[in-house]
């Protein structure tokens, strides 16, 4: 006799306070005893760019496993602030203090995570302090160029390629101008081969040239051998930037 139980999941739109924008994520609670297996079959079923599975811990509060259509990843930014909506609104956790921190077991080690209290509002806000950065291996841009649909005169120079990792490793590529940013027009298969290549999630490419004068950065992230095209809004990328 098969036995099936039942998961509470919860989709949450974050970085957006208007309902259907934002970056999408799947949240599902009490997922202690949940294979990567079954992680991975549920992030395909529910079909947005990262589901995040929350479960008990021995050495922090909770502990958070990130899944996307087609395996884990490390880190995510935009599913940890959706899990830690989730649990004020279901009322697992309880924030009593202006700013209340918690420890969260991932699998690049523990991360204090931050709510800070907003009464007027109803809306905490969610604080991830990500781990140090590391500056792993660099590269000829001449590759990451052609694959982008770009030439080499777009990615700005002197700035090296090379993968920087705040737990997640993501190739960071620096463009000369807005323009270059928003002419990239991906080879999706070669991108693919050049992350598994270097071992890293993703590509994120950026410029200081921006459009809002109150930004420091424009960015765009890609991580398609994980089955998502181009990533909206990413925590993890940004961390390394």
């Amino acid at each position: 006799m098969n036995r099936h139980r039942e998961l509470q999941v919860v989709q949450v739109d974050v970085f957006t306070d208007v309902r259907y924008e934002g970056n999408p994520a799947a949240v599902v609670l009490g997922a202690d005893r949940v294979s990567a297996e079954t992680m991975t079959k549920i992030a395909r079923e529910m079909n947005v760019r990262e589901t995040v599975f929350v479960s008990k811990s021995r050495i922090a509060d909770f502990r958070l496993r990130y899944m996307t259509p087609k395996g884990e990843i490390e880190f995510s930014g935009h599913p940890t602030i959706a899990a830690f909506h989730v649990l004020v609104e279901e009322g697992l956790v309880e924030v009593v203090n202006e700013v209340t921190l918690f420890n969260l077991e991932t699998n690049c080690g523990l991360l204090p995570v931050e709510i800070v209290k907003n009464v007027a509002t109803g809306v905490h806000e969610v604080q991830i302090t990500h781990s140090q950065p590391e500056f792993l291996a660099s590269y000829d841009p001449k590759d990451y160029a052609k694959a982008l649909g770009l030439s080499l005169a777009d990615i700005m120079s002197p700035h090296p390629v090379e993968t920087v990792s705040t737990g997640t490793p993501y190739l960071m590529i620096p463009l000369s101008s807005q323009k270059s940013l928003d002419r990239i027009s991906p080879d999706w298969q070669s991108l693919v081969e050049l992350c598994e290549k270097g071992n890293f999630v993703g590509l994120c490419v950026f410029t200081r040239d921006v459009r809002k004068p109150t930004s420091d950065a424009q960015a765009r992230v890609f991580i398609p051998a994980l089955g998502v095209p181009e990533d909206p809004v990413s925590g993890a990328p940004a961390g390394c930037l």
